[in-house]
């Protein structure tokens, strides 16, 4: 099997996600029996972290944000990420399922693994597929 790369794009499903996460807690924040003031400011913090998670991670603008994946023949993976790549080996807690996947990776000379969450707008839908069977056969 030829070396195969997977170029990954913004998901909808991710910020769409993240907004409702957010959106909730905002709406918990809303309906606690506390001052006006001690509201705002609690959603004013869950407005400026979601802001940051969504900046950082719904966008790809992190420098552990994951932007293309290349396996190779050996079986070892080749993640770009936005300011350098690496070689890595795919653990076995990965998850993989038709509507997203999570892909933890083991990078050498690091102790926590990298995760990446690939949603199947993140690709073509022919490439997820493909990336789908890549993953389940080997």
């Amino acid at each position: 099997m030829p070396d195969l790369e997977f170029k990954l794009k913004l998901s909808n499903q991710y910020l769409f996600l993240m907004l409702g996460f957010f959106s909730a807690g905002i709406l918990i924040v809303l309906c606690l029996s506390l001052s006006l003031w001690l509201k705002g400011i609690g959603i004013l913090l869950i407005i400026a972290y979601g802001f940051s998670v969504i900046w950082k991670f719904g966008l790809l603008r992190s420098r552990h944000s994951i932007m293309a994946l290349r396996r190779h023949e050996n079986g070892h993976w080749r993640l770009h990420r936005l300011e350098n790549e690496c070689t890595a080996v795919l653990r076995g807690d990965s998850t993989i399922t038709g509507i997203m996947s999570i892909l933890r990776f083991q990078v050498p000379d690091y102790y926590w693994p990298q995760t990446c969450i690939i949603f199947r707008d993140s690709l073509g839908p022919d490439v997820y597929r493909q990336l789908l069977v890549v993953l389940k056969m080997g």
